[in-house]
């Protein structure tokens, strides 16, 4: 898992991003899940705002990433495969899902 902090942002000091990347062998191919968390560290009345406006503005970079991995893997040499098709049964990311954990 990844965490980010920001920093110029407003209420940046509320929150941070937990994201994860998890990458399973279907067959030949590789599938590639993606989420990610918006971490509360301290109340605020915009939660909901700042929780989708995240999820909006990190999806472009989830998609560079997985381009990028994807160029790596089809032009690797590596003997154990990761040449094949990348995320080949849906073309790439179809969406970053917000994973919800409850806080006791």
């Amino acid at each position: 898992a990844i965490s980010a902090t920001f920093e110029g942002i407003p209420y940046s000091d509320c929150f941070a991003v937990e994201m994860r990347w998890v990458a399973r062998r279907q067959g030949p191919d590789l599938e590639i899940k993606v989420g990610l968390e918006v971490d509360f560290k301290k109340s605020t009345l915009l939660k909901s705002q700042i929780r989708s406006g995240t999820i909006s503005e990190t999806k472009n970079v989830h998609h560079r990433m997985f381009d990028a991995v994807k160029r790596v893997c089809q032009s690797s040499d590596d003997p154990a495969g990761l040449d094949r098709d990348v995320g080949a049964s849906d073309g790439g990311i179809e969406d970053v899902e917000e994973e919800e954990t409850s806080q006791g």
